[in-house]
């Protein structure tokens, strides 16, 4: 599966910073919502963090009462972490969601991550055993 936003979408250097905030509130990473320039791959792993943590648990880590309540939950990554996944899931939700981007973890490590590497692997092992069923 493949999510992709267009909406603002922009050509930007890997280490070019940005000055446009904007964005659906519940997907914005903490320097977003501080307005401080910031890393536009690192914004978007963060949104990624919030995709894959509502795939997983059905709502969004982050909710408030107000976009300032929300904005201040976002700021200090205030959320639990989703009831009935994996260790290594876990570990992957809190590597996207890091509150500082330096130490938020990029695409490419992202994609070697060992949850995602399980995921490939069980992926595979059901469809040897469904195409075998199927034939």
């Amino acid at each position: 599966m493949k999510v992709i936003d267009f909406g603002f979408s922009t050509f930007v250097g890997e280490n070019e910073k940005g000055t446009v905030f904007c964005g659906t509130p519940a997907y914005m990473s903490p320097e977003i919502v501080e307005k401080r320039n910031h890393c536009y791959f690192k914004a978007d792993i963060w949104a990624l963090g919030v995709v894959l943590y509502t795939l997983m648990s059905g709502k969004f880590p982050f909710k408030g009462e107000s976009n300032k309540d929300l904005f201040n939950k976002i700021k200090r990554a205030q959320y639990s972490l989703p009831e009935g996944i994996s260790i290594e899931a876990k570990a992957l939700l809190l590597k996207l969601l890091q509150i500082d981007p330096e130490k938020r973890i990029s695409s490419d490590q992202t994609l070697e991550d060992n949850w995602l590497s399980e995921l490939k692997n069980s992926s595979q092992d059901f469809h040897k055993v469904t195409s075998a069923y199927l034939d």
